[in-house]
């Protein structure tokens, strides 16, 4: 018996219900999302290990300028000490109430030579800061004004070394050995 027009619309209806076949995929696209994984797991771990070294700088920057805000206490006394003689104290020792002052977590010594203050990192330290130091160094105007620089910055103009107007010709040595990026930026 010949077919009727609709059993081959049928037909082709039924067919298009089946499931397509897949063809296997060549081995060098199966491949492809090992090594993209790959790639994704070595940018994490490079950006982690970036993430790691700013939080390392950034935790020994905030160590530093902890420090520094910790030693106003030294640098009151350093310029009452200059207001009373007119010269800066030539060492710890001509400073009154500098062993209850030095005591900080991070510090291991805080010494002064001719006014200048140097503070040491001891062992609680970040690894990066233990055994170096930052130097805060006074300076006066012509008005007789102290003012303090951290780190190896330069004076201003107009800024002379503590005890200028008595006769003190010292330029302070300021030899900070803290790297420059564990610095805050007021002492670059």
């Amino acid at each position: 018996m010949p077919s009727a027009p609709h059993d081959t619309v049928r037909g082709h209806w039924l067919s298009s219900l089946r499931a397509p076949t897949r063809t296997p995929a060549p081995a060098a696209a199966r491949g492809l999302a090992a090594i993209e994984l790959a790639v994704v797991i070595a940018v994490t771990l490079v950006m982690l290990a970036l993430a790691i070294a700013a939080y390392r700088t950034y935790a020994a920057r905030e160590q530093v300028r902890g420090s520094l805000t910790g030693v106003t206490s030294v640098q009151k006394l350093v310029t009452d000490a200059f207001d009373r003689t007119g010269i800066p104290p030539q060492s710890e020792q001509q400073l009154p109430g500098l062993a209850a002052a030095q005591r900080r977590r991070f510090i291991e010594n805080i010494t002064v030579k001719h006014g200048a203050i140097e503070m040491r990192f001891g062992e609680d330290a970040d690894v990066t800061l233990r055994g170096r130091s930052v130097h805060v160094t006074p300076f006066e105007t012509m008005d007789g004004e102290v003012v303090w620089i951290c780190g190896n910055r330069p004076p201003d103009v107009g800024l002379y070394p503590l005890g200028f107007s008595a006769g003190t010709n010292l330029e302070p040595e300021a030899a900070t050995t803290v790297e420059m990026r564990y610095l805050p930026a007021e002492c670059r």
